[in-house]
This record gives C-alpha cells, structure tokens and sequence, in this order.
C-alpha cells in the first residue's frame, strides 16, 4: 500500500477539497450568450488510486443534471457508491421535435398525445432507475430506524436527496434551437420573412402522466423541486402524481401555472385534478411546502372574471380545500402559497363542519399571496368608494398596439396537420380583447367587504388552532400596483419583526394591518382578539 493509501479518510477528504474544478472560476457566466462551462476537472483525479476514487466520485456525482436522452448511459454509470453519493438531481425532458412548418402550426391533438406518451416513458424510466438502487445495497439507502410520521423517521435518512424537474422542451421551442439558429429565426420573423408562433404553439398545451399506476415508490427522494422557467407546462396534477410516489417526501417548492383562459372547461378540470391529485400525497414526512401557482389577473377591471370553480360542483373549490388539508399535514412546519393564487376562505377554515375540527400541530409559518379575482369568479377589491372612473389607472392599448394582428384568426385547438399548406396566426389584440388583459384600466385597490370579510374570519379562526405558529401573512397586489398594497400579519409573542415600533411590542401577539383607509368589521376583530389573548393591533 502506497502512502497515500494510508491516509485516513478525513485527512484524504481536506486535500480533495482543495483541488482545482470548474465550478470555482468566478469569471463563468451564465445567460443565454454565456459560454458553456467547462469540463469538471475532478474526474481526472479518480485515477490516481483506489481510495482517490471513492472520494472523488463522492464529489462529482453530488449534483448531477440529466437529460432524458442519457437515461442508458446514466443508468450503466451510476449505481452502487455513486448512486449514493447523489445529493442533488436535475432532470431535463426532451420531448419530440417537430418541422419549421409547424413552428407555424398550433399543436394538435395528436402532438399533446406524443409529448404526453414520451413525458409518461422517461418519467417511469427514470423512476424505475431510481427504484433499481433501493434494491442496491452498495447504493446507501438504508433507511432510519423510527416509524412513520416519528421524528426519527424524518430526521434520519442517509441516502436521500433533491428531485429537480429543471426543464421541459422540445428542441425546436425558441432558445432551444440553438443560439445562432434562434437569433436568425428572430429577425427573419421579425421581417416579415419567417412563420413562427414560438411559444403560442403550445401555451395551450398541459402535460400529463397518463398511466400513474406504472409508476413505482420511490423512499430515497426527500424535495421535489420544479424550475420556474421550464419551456413547457405541466399540469399540475402530474405533479401531484409525482409525489405521491415518494414516500418519504419532506420538501415540495413547485412553480405552477393557472393561467388557462382561452378555454375555461380546461382551466376548471386543471384545478380540480390537482385538488384531487393532492389528496394522494403522503403527509406524514412532509415538513416544508412552497407553491407558487400562478394565475394573472385581468388588468382591465371592468372584466368579469370566469369562474374556476368545477362545472360538477359550482359552489365547491375543491382546491382550495384540497390545500386546507394539506396545510394540517401533522409535521409540516412552513406552508407557502404564491403566484398570486386564487384561493377562498375554504383554505383557511371549511364553510360547513366537516367532521373532525381544523388543526395544524407544528406549523410555524403560513404565507400567502392571493390573487385579486376570486375562484367564483368575482374580485376581491373594487374601486375606493371616493373616486371615479376619472381616476383609473388608463392605457387603451400600451405595447401591445405594436404587435402583429390581422382580423382573422385561427383556433389553437386546430387539427391541421403539418402538411397542410396554410399556417396559423396569433393575434395578440384579439386575445388580450377576450381574455381581459387590453385595454388596462386599473382601479381596484380597495377591499369588498362582502369578499374580504370571510376570508379574514376564516383565518383567525385558523390561528387559534395553531399552538406552534410564530407568523402568519397575506397579502395580496388589489391592481398590480405596487404601491396599493393589502397585507395583514400575525406575529406570535417573542418573534421580533422590522414592523415592531417598540422593543415591548415582541412581548405580546401581535396584528399588523397595512390595508390603507380601509378597516375590518369589528367581529373580525373580535375573532382576532380570541385567537389569540393579549393582541396588540395597529393599522399602518
């Protein structure tokens, strides 16, 4: 044995950590013009010695960023030590590609059923990929000792790590074509001399998992993340399908659209999949939630918002529901909602008994950032009572007068297919016309009480049910405006926060409201004051 060979792991693992790599040069850049980065360079030290090479590849396999296309070469490399030394995976979807014409085509049904099947196949073969090292002794993952929904069960899981769903495309989606291809495909559309819808061919389209049952348990992920910036969109109860599988699942943060309103019928069944898809998770590990499900609200507000509400149930939000419950998950200590979402009371208390009374034994922080339309299809904020329609906020057309448009249009739902010798075209006025958006006149920013109240009485009668929680806040933009803000926060006896006055305000509960010249009916206040005893209110 070599004298390096004798070295102890600890002494070896601090002189590994002072090699050179590629990812320590602060001269990288990143961004679409950015160069690409180099080749790590701690490979190359694996080939020194046998007990380099653990150490090493303990290194380069942490983090590990994947495309679909790589699934047989991933699965022959990395099993055993290096499966277990996986801390962090990127996972990046290549779906079918398609011909310059149909970069002027809507998709079709037929393309949503291709993208649909190849997403299901890569995601069961990665799963079946990660099943295959449970099975694998050398791959650590041995699991804790304590039973489910213990403490020592949560805490004690050597071999887990981050589940990203980084990105979702097909090579011909914008940027994805290639940066040289990409700029000139730009500006030959831009002169008039190019087709392209870029990403309205697809804005309509909602990834599935169509066959869940295929899909084995998965014990070793512990976070499930998805990327904000995915070229794709995933319905959200895909997702939901996703996780249910993961059985010792802590963290979720999601990034999700709700922004479906072209066909309405298919944002309502979006919803109310997820909503049921929720219900299939396994609560007992779950200690962090972050969702961001983002749904854009008309910035003309003399638009009537339509309803997101389940055309089998009208009066039910099912999501919102859906998210009570999951918020009670028993060891769950951070739940954060954002987008803004649109939500009802439903979240924070049920309208009717049902059952057993709310509570939410560890949570210590509930964040929400709501939407200003309501899922029946109302606004929680309406012009303040002392002005006109004088004093809206006015652009009759703003940026988007500049914008192609022509009279006709063509459905998104087209059937064309891509021998067709016509293509189709997006009229951004026209859609914006429909679905709210031009012309903006903004003037809601103050609250409607019939709307606002309940929501309100419902989360103080929620905070009473929370023994552990240290802060509650909700917030909400009434007309994107950041100035016209609607914020309440609840901040529990020895939590300090920058809104405190006086050093002696942290010593009592306390409600801050910045709500503007508006102020809550007394029985909210009431309900407030029983929640929690001691209450120290003020109104910013």
């Amino acid at each position: 044995m070599s004298p390096i060979e004798r070295l102890s792991w600890e002494v070896l693992d601090l002189i590994l950590s002072h090699l050179p790599k590629n990812d320590d040069d602060p001269s990288l850049r990143f961004g679409f013009d950015a160069p690409q980065p180099s080749p790590s360079l701690l490979p190359l030290y694996a080939t020194v010695c046998k007990s380099w090479t653990q150490n090493i590849e303990r290194r380069t396999f942490k983090s590990i960023r994947l495309k679909s296309t790589e699934l047989d070469e991933f699965s022959r490399l990395v099993k055993g030590h290096r499966a277990a030394a996986l801390s962090s995976l990127k996972y990046e979807v290549i779906l079918p590609t398609y011909s310059e014409h149909a970069c002027a085509k809507f998709e079709t049904k037929k393309d949503q059923e291709r993208n649909d099947a190849v997403f299901a196949d890569v995601i069961n073969d990665l799963f079946k990929i990660f099943k295959s090292w449970e099975m694998d002794p050398k791959a650590g993952c041995e699991r804790g000792n304590g039973q489910p929904g213990t403490e020592s069960e949560i805490s004690t899981n050597p071999g887990s790590f981050e589940f990203v769903l980084f990105d979702i495309y097909s090579p011909m989606d914008g940027p994805h074509r290639g940066k040289d291809k990409y700029k000139e495909d730009r500006m030959q559309w831009e002169l008039g001399k190019r087709h392209d819808l870029w990403n309205h061919r697809y804005e309509h389209s909602f990834l599935r998992l169509r066959r869940p049952e295929t899909l084995p348990s998965i014990s070793r992920i512990s976070s499930f993340t998805t990327n904000s910036f995915s070229s794709r969109i995933v319905a959200p109860s895909s997702l939901a399908i996703m996780a249910s599988k993961f059985t010792n699942l802590q963290n979720i943060q999601w990034t999700c659209v709700d922004d479906e309103k072209k066909y309405p019928e298919v944002r309502k069944q979006l919803r109310y999949d997820f909503a049921q898809g929720l219900q299939g998770l396994s609560l007992h590990s779950l200690v962090s939630i972050d969702l961001e499900y983002n749904h854009e609200a008309p910035s003309n507000h003399n638009f009537t918002p339509i309803t997101a509400l389940h055309s089998s149930s009208p009066t039910t939000d099912h999501l919102s529901k859906a998210l009570h419950h999951l918020s009670q998950t028993p060891n769950l200590t951070t739940f954060k909602l954002d987008g803004p979402i649109v939500i009802s009371p439903a979240l924070f208390w049920p309208s009717s008994p049902e059952g057993t009374t709310p509570t939410w034994p560890k949570l210590q922080q509930f964040h929400l950032k709501f939407n200003p339309c309501t899922p029946s299809g109302g606004w929680y904020f309406m012009r303040h009572p002392s002005k006109t329609a004088g004093d809206d906020q006015w652009d009759p057309e703003g940026e988007a007068m500049h914008a192609r448009d022509s009279e006709s249009d063509t459905d998104s739902a087209s059937d064309a297919s891509d021998d067709s010798a016509t293509w189709d075209s997006y009229h951004p006025i026209k859609e914006g016309r429909a679905q709210g958006t031009i012309p903006s006149r903004r003037f809601r920013d103050y609250p409607v009480d019939e709307e606002i109240l309940p929501l309100l009485k419902a989360m103080a009668k929620a905070v009473a049910r929370m023994p552990a929680l240290q802060m509650l806040s909700v917030m909400g933009s009434p007309d994107g405006n950041p100035d016209a803000v609607f914020e309440v926060v609840f901040i529990e006896a020895g939590v300090s926060d920058l809104m405190d006055e006086n050093p002696e305000d942290s010593l009592r509960p306390r409600l801050y409201w910045q709500t503007g010249d508006w102020r809550p009916a007394e029985e909210v206040l009431d309900l407030w004051e029983e929640a929690a005893q001691g209450l120290l209110v003020k109104f910013f």
